[in-house]
């Protein structure tokens, strides 16, 4: 037996402890005895309670609030239609096809639905291919932190979100960020990062320029077009990739809600778009938009697909729902509103 159980155990028969909240109540208390991490940990809140405040999960928001500060959209979380088509389909679908997956997308976790349900979100945002992850945060994360390769550089504007930020730092690839919306700032570096790095003109690097739609915290476009302009006039051809997150536009821009880049006209001219599915959809995950070699590359070498258990089936058949009621009359009728 370890030192510290032994510890523990003769602790908790020396006080005669019973029942299971008093042993709870003993153990958390001796834990916090034994470990600094506690006072750490406690430190770390109250500074952030008296420079921000502090949240608690078991704090509810009053229901009867109106919503004006969700990500749900559309309303689409709580649409009546949405909610048929996702319990009739639940209804039809065979025991063995109802709940968990049963293994990572690469073993037994991979299924028809899956697969069609990809091929469904290929064709509605008109995209070479697409990949299916548990959250739009976890997208962004694993293209980031896998998909650059030796000597590829990244360039983000410097408030894209946080998921983005995390992929590129766990990338270890050299990084620069460009002010705000700025298409000049970009410029200049885009131009020191040629002159630094010689080798994506002598073609053995690629260049990832990473922006958002939307930023949702200034509530600002991306002058989206602009930047396209320049990177293609700036870098040789074929050493850009650019990257879109789409978390904030997706289901309210373009032709049915397929997005800013697609309401912009530059489905061509942009690499790789990240669609969010947990605010205008109504639901969770998100859906990466990209060639099909990354696609297989990213099954291959995520480790977040590779060793983590995929969707269960009742997310399928929401996400069809959901994509059922975009890509409708209702659709359109509730993006306008």
């Amino acid at each position: 037996m370890p030192l510290l159980s032994c510890h523990l155990t003769q602790s908790i028969k020396g006080a005669g402890v019973s029942d299971d909240l008093t042993l709870y109540s003993h153990l958390s208390s001796i834990m916090s005895q034994l470990s600094p991490l506690h006072d750490s940990l406690q430190r770390a809140i109250t500074h952030r309670e008296k420079v921000l405040g502090v949240r608690y999960v078991d704090n509810l928001s009053p229901s009867y609030a109106p919503d004006l500060f969700s990500n749900d959209y559309l309303s689409l979380a709580s649409d009546q239609s949405r909610r048929d088509i996702f319990l009739r389909k639940v209804q039809e679908a065979p025991p063995t096809r109802l709940f968990g997956s049963t293994g990572s997308r690469i073993m037994t976790g991979n299924s028809s639905e899956m697969n069609a349900l990809e091929t469904a979100f290929k064709h509605f945002f008109g995209a070479p291919s697409a990949l299916l992850f548990s959250s739009g945060f976890s997208a962004n994360v694993s293209f980031l932190s896998n998909v650059p390769q030796k000597h590829d550089i990244i360039i983000y504007d410097e408030f894209v979100h946080a998921s983005c930020i995390d992929g590129i730092r766990l990338s270890s690839h050299p990084s620069y960020s460009f002010a705000h919306n700025s298409v000049a700032s970009l410029e200049a570096c885009i131009l020191g990062v040629l002159q630094k790095h010689p080798q994506i003109t002598r073609g053995t690097s690629t260049v990832f320029i990473v922006v958002e739609s939307l930023y949702s915290m200034d509530g600002d476009f991306c002058p989206l077009t602009e930047i396209v302009e320049l990177t293609e006039t700036l870098l040789p051809a074929g050493r850009a990739h650019i990257v879109v997150d789409e978390a904030h536009t997706t289901g309210l821009c373009g032709l049915n809600g397929t997005g800013y880049v697609s309401h912009l006209g530059l489905n061509d001219r942009v690499h790789t778009k990240i669609h969010v599915l947990s605010k205008a959809w109504g639901f969770h995950g998100g859906v990466l938009l990209t060639s099909q070699i990354i696609k297989d590359y990213l099954i291959n070498f995520t480790k977040s697909i590779m060793f983590s258990t995929e969707i269960p089936f009742t997310d399928i058949y929401a996400l069809q729902a959901s994509l059922s009621v975009i890509s409708s009359e209702r659709g359109q009728e509730v993006s306008k509103v």
